[in-house]
């Protein structure tokens, strides 16, 4: 093994120090939003047209992001999903939100992604790419109102 030899690189070791010293005291900008899956937006990633999105070790489904929701910290929006409704990823972090006093506003309208219709309880669900409601989860969620996810 050959000894570290900076002449090899094409740039000042001064010069990198530097940064690396501005980037540590630069703040990271935070990204608050929250996708429909549940998880934070910061943890989706897109290329080529396919999203993926890993909010810890493991691999969500999410294939379609849309941040739904703003919060000041989204560490409590990393749960797994159960469900649809109340046992939905996104309905865990609202309450894991809720309890720890965290600031929430949502970015969205209360409006049925399936009717269209407004001013209607929705919840979180989990559908195939045909709309129809499934436990599973798929990648995809909506907002449905409970007459929509009757059907």
């Amino acid at each position: 093994m050959t000894s570290f030899d900076e002449s090899m690189f094409s740039f000042d070791m001064e010069e990198a120090e530097d940064i690396l010293e501005k980037a540590r005291r630069e703040v990271r900008q935070r990204d608050g939003r929250i996708c429909i899956c549940g998880h934070p937006m910061a943890t989706h990633t897109e290329f080529h047209g396919v999203t993926t999105c890993k909010p810890s070790k493991m691999q969500c489904k999410c294939k379609q992001s849309r941040a739904v929701i703003e919060v000041s910290d989204t560490r409590v929006f990393r749960r797994k999903g159960r469900g649809n409704g109340a046992a939905h990823a996104l309905s865990a972090g609202i309450v894991a939100a809720k309890q720890a006093e965290l600031d929430l506003e949502y970015l969205i309208e209360a409006r049925c992604d399936t009717c269209q219709t407004e001013g209607v309880p929705i919840s979180p669900v989990n559908v195939t790419r045909e709309f129809v409601a499934t436990e599973e989860e798929t990648g995809y969620s909506v907002f449905m109102c409970d007459k929509c996810r009757a059907l």
